[in-house]
């Protein structure tokens, strides 16, 4: 609703949204896990998902338990997936020892955990080298899967360091265009969507007809970079209206028009649960604590992790202990 009513307010634009469904808010709490714990709350946030609309996987989740664990019950499936295999060079990191912690965790534990369930959980580095020649970023990067993310290579790896150009550029002041960033996102959660609302659905409302929102059917992303991470549930694309082209269907264009913006929606665990309810039933200063545009993504890497459909059993799932990471550069 936040959404709808927003793009009625703002005459003159098109808007296009790729919005995931059912998925609770875990907030950091002072005397708990402030300052270290949002990667817990994370895997919290896409693990209600699963429990919640995907009877396949709220089997294979923590025993069966249709519940989501807290952060000291995680921590415990998480030495329990190393000692089966899961990330043994992960596990050699923390040396086998996270539970009763306050240990920082981050996209690869993550996987490891939801791995050793036979989740087909997976990681994609993002990292801009910016102040380089272009022709040389650009045959770096690599191609895009299905999905709507890079396709995988066996040369990523998880958890890798960022590149010195990068670093060197972001202390000099350079503008880290990350709209290649967005552009995967976008793609991800707008890629073969499970119902999408335009004007010719007799269900939609005016505002969501005009707005185009899509009801992706794709896991939230684990989004990190570094210090801290949150969770991405959907991804908003906006673009003004010119008069050489006022179709709504244009929207989702690649980002090369200078009147586009794109906005990550997020739910964030440094936010509390009791202001975004109070926020969005006011629908007014939800966007601070929601949204994300490209101008504010400023670090030079980002990790995903994400969920493809299904789960691995038998031999399969053995072949999930290892991980490894697509890494792409711009």
């Amino acid at each position: 609703r936040g959404l709808e009513s927003e793009q009625q307010t703002q005459a003159g634009t098109h808007s296009a949204l790729a919005l995931c469904s059912y998925v609770e808010h875990f907030e950091s709490r002072l005397e708990e896990d402030l300052g270290w714990g949002c990667g817990w709350r994370n895997i919290q946030m896409i693990s209600s998902h699963f429990l919640e609309e995907d009877e396949e996987k709220r089997d294979a989740l923590f025993g069966g338990a249709c519940f989501v664990p807290d952060i000291s019950a995680l921590q415990q499936w998480l030495e329990i997936a190393w000692a089966k295999g899961f990330d043994t060079q992960g596990a050699q990191h923390f040396n086998w020892k996270i539970a009763g912690t306050h240990k920082w965790i981050g996209t690869t534990q993550c996987a490891a955990l939801l791995r050793s369930f036979g989740l087909r959980a997976r990681i994609v580095d993002f990292q801009a080298y910016m102040g380089i020649d272009e022709t040389a970023a650009e045959s770096s990067s690599r191609g895009e899967t299905g999905n709507g993310l890079p396709e995988e290579s066996s040369s990523g790896a998880a958890g890798s360091g960022a590149g010195t150009t990068a670093a060197a550029s972001r202390d000099q002041g350079f503008a880290i265009d990350q709209r290649h960033l967005m552009d995967c996102m976008w793609n991800y959660f707008a890629g073969k969507p499970a119902d999408t609302a335009t004007s010719s659905s007799s269900s939609a409302s005016p505002a969501a007809a005009a707005a185009k929102i899509t009801m992706s059917d794709r896991s939230r992303l684990y989004f990190q970079h570094k210090g801290h991470s949150c969770t991405v549930v959907g991804i908003q694309r906006k673009q003004q209206i010119l008069a050489a082209d006022s179709s709504a269907s244009n929207i989702s264009n690649s980002s090369s028009s200078s009147a586009q913006e794109d906005f990550i929606l997020v739910l964030d665990p440094s936010e509390m649960t009791r202001d975004i309810v109070k926020c969005l039933s006011a629908q007014t200063g939800w966007q601070k604590l929601l949204k994300r545009s490209t101008q504010t993504l400023r670090h030079p890497e980002y990790q995903l992790c994400y969920v493809e459909p299904g789960i691995v059993y038998g031999e399969g799932h053995k072949n999930l202990k290892l991980l490894s990471s697509v890494h792409y550069t711009y």
